[in-house]
């Protein structure tokens, strides 16, 4: 008879379980990986995003010269007087009507359209999503509609957008915010002109203003009103990326913006106030600028930007003129000749890039 073989010993294969401090080892190294890779995974999307804006930036530019080039070289024009911005139930090839981003078959009409952003917007034909690159604040400018506006072509069917709904109201509507909030804020001062910083002195109601024509500008013009007039094309801003108050508010259910809601004067701000990327102008670093405002148009109060070039995200967006520098401590800058570079706020004190006749950086029009 064959023996019965003995039992396995198994005693030398037994499985050693980790203890607690062995795993609390783990569970720290792994932590400290985290938070090594966390920062640079966050340096990366902020990379990415500015990248993103970039290429933005890139086609609001090529847009923008889409528009000089079907318009005899002219440049954007930012704040309008009432009379150019609104149809006075007169429509006419002397009202400076554009395409309605939201519904390109209608003339933008209302209120908001003398800032420039929904004008301009539609006569380079961007719609809104390619003037505002966040798109976590594009989206949530598009969930106000509706909740003032309701139907945005109810009532009003002239080939026009209508005047008591979606545009013709303060800022409380979806328009508005697209009007007020686009991502790179433009040179109006001294690149188009702007009736709230020394545009259009001379322009009275029912004047003639056709593109061309005489409508009122200062005797001495310290903008330019095509981009042929451009001295340096490589230089001179466009605009920058920008920030400002959200003017655009519907907190249970009321208005809560201020009384400057047409963008006549600064956008008042408080501490804790909502700030939010993009605005629709950006303003130089000196005041010195032309004197007064067009007929029936207040003058915007002059600003100077504060002294330090360490950017504070938490003040107010008028400190250093609405401008952003968002890239790690620099701004989208767009030029005259269509590239886009990001510039520190130091070199943005330049004046030279802002106003074709500067000759220095410190330069001030007189």
């Amino acid at each position: 008879m064959l023996a019965r073989p003995h039992a396995r010993d198994t005693s030398r294969f037994s499985i050693r379980a980790f203890t607690l401090i062995e795993l609390l080892v783990v569970i720290a190294i792994i932590a400290l990986l985290i938070s090594i890779l966390l920062p640079a995974l966050g340096e990366a999307r902020k990379a990415a995003q500015c990248l993103r804006e970039q290429a933005g930036a890139s086609q609001v530019g090529r847009a923008y010269f889409v528009y000089s080039n079907e318009n005899r070289d002219a440049t954007m024009t930012g704040y309008i007087p009432w009379a150019v911005g609104h149809l006075d139930n007169q429509p006419g090839k002397f009202v400076w009507l554009h395409p309605d981003p939201f519904n390109p078959g209608y003339m933008v009409e209302g209120n908001v359209i003398k800032v420039a952003g929904l004008r301009n917007m539609g006569a380079m034909g961007l719609p809104p999503e390619g003037a505002m690159f966040d798109r976590s604040i594009f989206r949530e400018f598009m969930a106000r509609s509706g909740a003032v506006s309701g139907n945005p072509n109810g009532g009003y069917n002239n080939n026009y957008s209508p005047r008591t709904s979606m545009y013709d109201t303060d800022t409380r509507v979806r328009g508005a915010a697209f009007a007020y909030h686009q991502s790179i804020g433009l040179n109006y001062v001294y690149v188009g002109g702007s009736a709230t910083n020394g545009a259009y002195l001379n322009y009275a109601r029912g004047a003639n203003t056709g593109v061309g024509a005489n409508i009122g500008h200062p005797s001495k013009l310290f903008y330019v009103t095509r981009l042929d007039q451009i001295n340096k094309s490589d230089k001179l801003l466009l605009g920058t990326s920008s920030r400002g108050v959200d003017v655009g508010s519907l907190q249970n259910g009321s208005y809560t913006g201020d009384g400057n809601s047409y963008g006549i004067g600064h956008i008042n701000w408080s501490a804790g106030k909502r700030v939010v990327p993009g605005f629709w102008q950006v303003l130089p670093p000196s005041p010195q600028y032309g004197a007064g405002s067009a007929v029936g148009t207040p003058a915007a109060a002059r600003i100077t930007w504060v002294a330090s070039n360490k950017f504070n995200k938490n003040s107010n967006p008028i400190d250093w003129g609405y401008v952003d520098p968002r890239c790690n401590g620099r701004a989208i800058a767009l030029k005259a000749d269509g590239h886009v570079e990001t510039l520190t706020l130091e070199q943005l004190r330049d004046m030279r890039r802002w106003a074709n006749a500067a000759d220095k950086p410190n330069w001030v029009f007189r």
